[in-house]
């Protein structure tokens, strides 16, 4: 398995936390359950994080060509602070709190909306530190965008646990600083 995979797979697995954990507390909302419901939300989030994630990434692979002494260094602090962020989240209000009706258009469109900027960020900061464009990064984010937004609606919907998204979203900001401090260390182009 290549290098670039890895750490592609750490990145979506990092940013989907954050999914979860909003995905949990559209759950806990969502009465009646509903499969279609679910299937609905699942693809609307992952839709917006791909797109999002793809100008990320292209934005990132843009720009190191235009300033390619220290865009490696710009690409792991943009990577620590989505991480350092969902990290600083997760202790800044009761989150285990939210809840929010994915039933509305309107309110699941502007949600998926808003948290896919941390997916542009993080994007951002991956295309910096590539050396040739690839589109797995992205197949990757889709992948674990939707099952994270599945799982979340079930679970937040059956079993409505109070804290398991706080602590998905506090785990996955852990999971994409480790990823950033190990990229330092690494220090090669993907």
């Amino acid at each position: 398995m290549n290098e670039m995979f890895s750490y592609a797979i750490l990145l979506a697995f990092g940013l989907s936390s954050d999914l979860l954990f909003l995905a949990i507390g559209a759950g806990v909302t969502t009465h009646p359950y509903s499969v279609l419901l679910n299937l609905k939300a699942a693809l609307v989030f992952a839709l917006i994080q791909v797109i999002m994630g793809f100008f990320g990434l292209n934005n990132g692979f843009y720009i190191s060509s235009l300033i390619p002494d220290f865009t490696y260094y710009v690409g792991l602090s943009l990577i620590a602070f989505v991480g350092l962020k969902f990290i600083l989240e997760t202790n800044k209000i009761q989150n285990e709190r939210r809840t929010f009706l994915i039933e509305d258009r309107k309110i699941l469109w502007t949600l998926s909306l808003a948290s896919s900027f941390n997916a542009f960020i993080a994007y951002t900061g991956f295309g910096l530190m590539l050396i040739k464009f690839s589109i797995t990064p992205i197949v990757l984010l889709a992948v674990f965008v939707f099952v994270s937004v599945l799982l979340g609606v079930f679970i937040g919907n059956k079993y409505k646990p109070e804290l398991l998204g706080r602590y998905s979203k506090f785990f996955g900001g852990i999971i994409v600083i480790f990823l950033a401090v190990y990229l330092l260390f690494h220090s090669a182009r993907l």
